[in-house]
């Protein structure tokens, strides 16, 4: 089985706004529930999150007020001003059916109610898909390939990193205070073979061939596929 990495799109002509960042600013303001947007910034909180052994969120969230910033498209993969682990994107009714037809492993739909600039409701059927992140453990370093950019992001010069374990890639993030990109991620024993979607510890996002060709087939919109500066993810 082979996985490729793939992301959303900061090109304006396929979002919409021009700063390439998010299209959907979360108005915790606007819930009616005021304790929600802190429950979820302690559960999804990137400084605790590999501290806790259980990533079951402790109730099902809902984004009671997502607003659509001015110019920004309506994709089927909408980007969020928000940083949750394993919350890459908010899905349409119709990603989320494509998702939905493959092995995602443990994953969670939370409702999102979508508003448009000047406030008037949108849409019902947007989720945000959170879907937990991989350990280490699903990870064989020693075969894996690793890298770091020393050129630009529109022009990388890749230099080849040789991590062979765990101890040697958490002792490179601390000295040099970089995260290594991924080459070629080899999953271990560890991993489950039948998922289609997931995100390791270490890189990007990845989907499987299979989910892959599905998404290409339903058109989804604002799913990136990097090509030659991609990765991809094999299993052992």
């Amino acid at each position: 089985m082979i996985y490729h990495s793939f992301t959303t799109s900061p090109e304006p002509t396929v979002i919409g706004v021009r700063d390439g960042l998010a299209q959907v600013t979360i108005r915790f303001d606007r819930f009616s529930d005021p304790t929600t947007g802190a429950e979820m910034e302690r559960f999804f909180d990137f400084r605790t999150y590999w501290q806790r052994t259980d990533r079951t969120p402790p109730r099902p969230f809902q984004l009671e007020y997502a607003q659509l910033r001015p110019r920004a498209k309506q994709t089927d993969l909408l980007l969020f001003d928000g940083f949750y682990m394993g919350c890459p994107f908010l899905l349409s009714g119709r990603a989320r059916e494509v998702f939905a037809r493959h092995h995602l492993g443990p994953h969670h739909w939370f409702d999102v109610l979508l508003y448009d600039p000047t406030g008037a409701f949108v849409s019902g059927e947007y989720t945000l898909f959170y879907c937990p992140y991989l350990g280490y453990d699903a990870i064989d370093f020693a075969r894996s390939r690793f890298r770091l950019n020393r050129g630009l992001p529109a022009a990388p010069r890749w230099q080849d990193l040789a991590l062979p374990d765990q101890q040697a890639f958490e002792a490179f993030r601390d000295t040099t205070h970089k995260i290594p990109g991924v080459g070629s991620l080899v999953l271990s024993d560890r991993f489950d073979p039948g998922l289609d979607f997931f995100q390791c510890r270490v890189g990007p996002l990845f989907m499987s061939e299979r989910l892959r060709e599905a998404v290409e087939q339903a058109g989804l919109t604002n799913v990136v596929f990097p090509g030659e500066t991609g990765s991809v993810a094999v299993v052992a």
